[in-house]
């Protein structure tokens, strides 16, 4: 199943309003007060935070599925922070290169860090295509045009095929 189309940011809304909903407990209170849970989301969110929460659907397989900390996400119109519970990777389970190439397509700086044990910190900020360093962030076009330039094809990291011996002990 694909969960590129489906409307992650909807189901984050609908959560953030069951949960307020409820009454929040002292612990809802003192977490809100430091922008955290459910009860410091917006009501709505805006474009960027919409984007957000897509990327972090799509990597996640379904927004339901993703490997979230809910009640420890920070909340702010610019940026959203949260603790995610499973690695990343390139190829097979190719988590991180939807993250990356997602986060181009977006226009959101996506960190990656420490959180705890087990425990990676997933941050989004939200860029332009113009401006500062700290503002703007490169299209995925505009990113790998950069990269282009900086590897020329002769670079020792790029992969070349094996001479013909070599390729035929690998496929048996």
């Amino acid at each position: 199943m694909s969960y590129i189309n489906m409307d992650h940011a909807g189901w984050v809304e609908s959560n953030i309003a069951a949960s307020k909903r409820q009454k929040p407990t002292a612990s809802d209170r003192r977490k809100a007060a430091d922008r955290k849970g459910w009860y410091a989301a917006p009501d709505q969110l805006n474009p960027f935070q919409r984007r957000a929460f897509t990327i972090l659907g799509i990597v996640g397989g379904g927004i339901y599925n993703a490997p979230i900390g809910w009640d420890g996400l920070v909340w702010a119109p610019r940026y959203i922070i949260c603790s995610w519970r499973k690695g990343f990777g390139t190829f097979d389970f190719s988590d991180l290169t939807r993250f990356v190439f997602l986060c181009h397509e977006a226009r959101i700086r996506g960190h990656i860090g420490p959180s705890g044990p087990g425990l990676l910190e997933v941050a989004l900020h939200e860029r332009v295509s113009l401006g500062d360093m700290s503002l703007r962030h490169p299209s995925l076009d505009e990113a790998i045009a950069e990269w282009r330039t900086s590897f020329p094809v002769n670079h020792s990291v790029i992969y070349s095929d094996p001479v013909p011996e070599l390729a035929a002990l690998t496929t048996g």
